[in-house]
């Protein structure tokens, strides 16, 4: 089915809205290739062992790794990093978030008016803008610190991960137990 065009005559919220449908269109309809199965299956297979080497991966960094820098940090509040933290301000997710939105507005008002080359550069960079804004925005919704969004206390409750700390001048164990306090996580762990 070829795909069909915009006509060039139409005014912008025409042009808008009929694009919009399209791409809705075009990414709901069923795969048309004679070797879709085969792709699928290809796919699934590739998708299980990324997914698991990564997984691997995560895990072996984070005990190899983790917990040796956890220790090696030095006590909250030191006076020699307020320039570590002056730079830390500058990646928190609300900054980033509305950043990102307006990057995303930009394109989206642009890209009825682009032809061409122009057209797919902006789709390609649209896309990957909104893969970061998604990527940023999901961990805020499930439990991170923003002050743009407020999470969600459930989703927070139930994804809440250790966070690395140091207590009593060794490395906290990195176990999910989101129901208690670091302390407490710490003392029950650590007394066993």
């Amino acid at each position: 089915m070829p795909a069909r065009e915009i006509s060039a005559s139409s005014n912008y919220i025409t042009r808008l809205g009929s694009l919009a449908w399209l791409s809705l269109a075009q990414l709901v309809r069923a795969p048309s290739h004679s070797r879709r199965a085969e792709a699928a299956r290809r796919w699934a297979r590739h998708s299980l062992w990324l997914t698991t080497g990564i997984g691997v991966a995560i895990i072996v960094l984070m005990y190899a790794l983790d917990a040796t820098e956890i220790g090696w940090m030095p006590p909250r509040g030191t006076a020699w990093l307020w320039p570590v933290r002056i730079l830390t301000d500058f990646g928190k997710s609300a900054y980033v978030l509305w950043a990102l939105a307006a990057m995303l507005f930009v394109v989206a008002i642009m890209f009825p008016l682009a032809r061409g080359t122009a057209r797919s550069v902006l789709i390609g960079f649209g896309t990957r803008i909104l893969f970061i804004f998604f990527a940023v925005l999901l961990p805020v919704l499930t439990g991170g610190r923003s002050s743009a969004v407020r999470p969600m206390p459930s989703t927070s409750r139930i994804f809440q991960a250790a966070k690395p700390m140091r207590a009593f001048h060794r490395a906290m164990p990195l176990l999910p137990l989101p129901w208690l306090s670091p302390f407490q996580r710490c003392g029950r762990i650590c007394a066993a």
